[in-house]
């Protein structure tokens, strides 16, 4: 009776583990002036309402060069303040600001992007850049 409640215990946290890390998308597309414009949306809002319309994202300042090595978010993602992003050992940490120091979570380059495309006024495709692992986003 101990072993089968034990192994149902195991089963039902590696079911939720997947669930327990939100993860999100850091997605740039590029206007018909030629701007370069990044957003950050939850894995879980990966649709053209959040992208296209901001419904849940953030807007990224610095990430328009790609060999930056440090950008933030303006705030206000998945409830938290803003967000500082490192480029160490080739991959991607972030931060809360003026946070405790401790990292958040990690992101890594996309090696096959995804491209997301929307039909609004205007068709625009966001391409993915980052794909980032956090518990921030947890509802």
């Amino acid at each position: 009776m101990k072993l089968a409640h034990s192994l149902a215990l195991l089963v039902t946290a590696a079911l939720t583990l997947p669930s327990a890390l939100a993860d999100f998308h850091i997605a740039g597309r590029i206007d018909a002036g030629g701007n370069i414009n990044v957003v950050v949306c939850p894995s879980n809002k990966y649709t053209c309402d959040c992208f296209e319309f901001g419904h849940g994202s953030a807007e990224i300042s610095g990430l328009e060069n790609t060999a930056s090595d440090f950008f933030i978010t303006k705030g206000g993602f998945c409830k938290m303040g803003r967000l500082n992003f490192y480029k160490r050992d080739g991959c991607w940490k972030f931060y809360e600001n003026n946070g405790d120091g401790k990292v958040k979570g990690t992101c890594d380059s996309e090696p096959n992007p995804a491209t997301l495309t929307c039909n609004g006024l205007v068709p625009l495709n966001f391409v993915d850049q980052l794909f980032c692992k956090s518990r921030i986003c947890e509802e």
